[in-house]
C-alpha cells in the first residue's frame, strides 16, 4: 500500500508502532478507549475533531502539519482518502 492510497487507520497503527506505543498506552495518553483505537485502526471509526487533535500531539504531528492530519483522519474512508501527513520520522 502506497503512502499516497493508504487509509488513516492503516496509517496511524504504523504511526503507533513507530513511536513504539501499545494500543493501551496511545489509549491511556489520548485519553480514550482501547477499543475505540481498534476500531480507528480498522477504519471502522472516525475520530471526532477534538480526538484527531489529540491524536496530533500524542502522534507528535508538527504544528504546520496538524490540520492535514485532522482533515485526513475525518476524512470518510474510500479509495482516494486525503493525503496522510509527511511526518519525517527523524524527528521522533
Amino acid at each position: 500500500m502506497s503512502e499516497s492510497n493508504i487509509t488513516f487507520g492503516a496509517w496511524m497503527r504504523r504511526r503507533r508502532r513507530a513511536l513504539d506505543l501499545t494500543r493501551e498506552q496511545l489509549a491511556r495518553r489520548a485519553d480514550c478507549s482501547v477499543s475505540a483505537l481498534r476500531r480507528l485502526e480498522a477504519d471502522t471509526l472516525r475520530p471526532s475533531r477534538h480526538l484527531a487533535q489529540i491524536l496530533a500531539g500524542v502522534l507528535a504531528i508538527p504544528p504546520e502539519e496538524i490540520e492535514a492530519f485532522i482533515r485526513f483522519a475525518r476524512d470518510v474512508a474510500g479509495p482516494t482518502p486525503v493525503a496522510p501527513p509527511h511526518v519525517n520520522s527523524d524527528r521522533i
